[in-house]
């Protein structure tokens, strides 16, 4: 998912500002960040369970904080967050690995990853989920 924020000068800003021959180009380059997940659901490795995920920005952002989590299902139906996530502060100049694991246990599956930060004074706040996986107990064997 891409997040993506304009930057550009209104025309009529610059019209007012300089006279036609002297006009500075006006800079209407999208500039963004993009996330995604390196293999589209958890990936099993026993005894684990692991999620990567990775950001990339065109330009780097001022701040840059990606919060990544492993979340089975629950019983209602919701998603909880198994052990700790893995919180990074690290700026993608331009492209950032973030990796979590827990151990793994037969459940459904899925990678959240929860991006915040500002880019060129615009702040950003996104959350993804990958696909999800369903693991038996035999997939978290090593013989499995």
């Amino acid at each position: 998912m891409r997040i993506v924020l304009l930057v550009s000068i209104a025309a009529s800003v610059a019209v007012a500002a300089a006279p036609a021959a002297a006009q500075a180009p006006i800079d209407t380059t999208a500039k963004s960040c993009d996330l995604g997940f390196t293999f589209s659901r958890p990936t099993i490795i026993p005894p684990g369970i692991g999620g990567d995920v990775w950001a990339h920005c065109d330009v780097p952002p001022a701040r840059h904080s990606m919060l990544v989590s492993l979340d089975k299902r629950d019983a209602g139906g919701g998603w909880q967050t198994v052990g700790d996530p893995a919180i990074d502060e690290r700026i993608p100049k331009p492209r950032v690995n973030y990796e979590v694991h827990a151990f793994c246990e037969p459940d459904v599956w899925r990678v959240t990853a929860h991006v915040t930060g500002s880019l060129q004074n615009i702040a950003f706040d996104f959350t993804d989920h990958s696909k999800s996986v369903i693991v038996n107990a035999k997939d978290c064997t090593l013989g499995g």
